[in-house]
């Protein structure tokens, strides 16, 4: 059995943000950089064919996935509206 802290999941799909669940400070920070957000429900296919995903939680902060079910999300690697996401919530959070 796996445990771990409640994160949030989100992912970006032709350039939207779409989350079954939301973060308030991500989103905010999102809608700040003009990046669309959607809340909606998430099937794994949605999951699959997404440009970039990442995870959110108060310990965790933002984690970026980049591969679920062994397959590649994106590119594999961080995309970059979850670096200008994550670079940001550190801005704020170090204030």
């Amino acid at each position: 059995m796996a445990t771990t802290c409640p994160v949030r999941f989100f992912h970006w799909r032709a350039g939207i943000c779409r989350s079954r669940f939301s973060r308030a400070v991500v989103i905010e920070l999102a809608r700040e950089q003009n990046v669309p957000v959607r809340e909606m429900p998430l099937t794994k296919h949605d999951v699959y064919i997404a440009d970039e995903c990442f995870l959110t939680g108060s310990a965790a902060e933002i984690v970026p996935v980049t591969k679920v079910d062994s397959r590649k999300i994106g590119a594999g690697v961080p995309g970059p509206i979850t670096l200008q996401l994550l670079d940001r919530f550190h801005d704020v959070t170090r204030q």
